[in-house]
């Protein structure tokens, strides 16, 4: 273990080092979904595991102050959101994108562009390919902004471990950008995510704000 710059970092040894990858959440699935070769498996690794489940499940170590709602969004830079995946796809140059939603709308945005410029140069619908199938788009909510979630990370096959569609997650520093005059969000190695069960506080604010803003719309 190393301690840089106020952060500590597990150094991973190719010589002698090993290492297994569990599930985060509290169940009673005790097997590694990854391990090194090498890996052996002690007796109270179980008894380990068990533990830190429970301690990440009641953990706020990770947490920031506050979380913004899509609605809240209001300029370009890092926000922490909470959000539902609706689906989880590639783009047509090879970089994984998850589609997320918290049932608010992102704020309009100006767009400075000559009308005539538009017969040669559209402003897109969309800056990346939406699902081919339409069986996909009928299942995402009418209410509230669809935002793409870009990962720009190398460790996409870790991260499709713990993303699973139709579950809500905390996403710490993600980087909001416009393209277009379309908001879409950039999960970098700085990003982090967490899931959260379905009874979080923070769910349940938003599934309530979704169903004030049903009922008064132009409020």
């Amino acid at each position: 273990m190393r301690i840089y710059e106020g952060d500590v970092y597990a150094i991973f040894n190719k010589r002698f080092s090993s290492f297994a990858l569990y599930d985060g959440k509290d169940v009673e699935n005790f097997q590694p979904y990854q391990v090194l070769l090498r890996y052996e498996a002690r007796k109270h690794d179980a008894m380990i595991i068990a533990g830190l489940r429970k301690w990440l499940a009641s953990s706020h170590v990770i947490d920031e102050p506050n979380f913004s709602l899509l609605k809240e969004i209001n300029e370009v830079g890092l926000v922490n959101l909470v959000c539902k995946v609706l689906h989880i796809c590639k783009t047509t140059d090879d970089k994984w994108m998850a589609f997320i939603w918290d049932g608010t709308d992102v704020p309009p945005i100006s767009i400075y562009k000559k009308p005539e410029d538009e017969e040669h140069n559209p402003l897109p619908l969309h800056f990346k390919p939406l699902p081919s199938s339409g069986d996909v788009l009928h299942t995402f909510p009418t209410v509230g902004t669809i935002l793409r979630l870009i990962f720009d990370v190398e460790c996409m096959p870790y991260i499709l471990q713990l993303l699973k569609v139709r579950q809500w997650f905390k996403l710490f520093c993600v980087e909001c950008k416009v393209h277009e005059g379309l908001w879409y969000g950039v999960f970098t190695s700085y990003s982090k995510i967490q899931d959260i069960p379905n009874v979080d506080i923070l769910i349940l604010e938003r599934q309530w704000i979704k169903q004030i803003d049903c009922l008064f719309p132009f409020d």
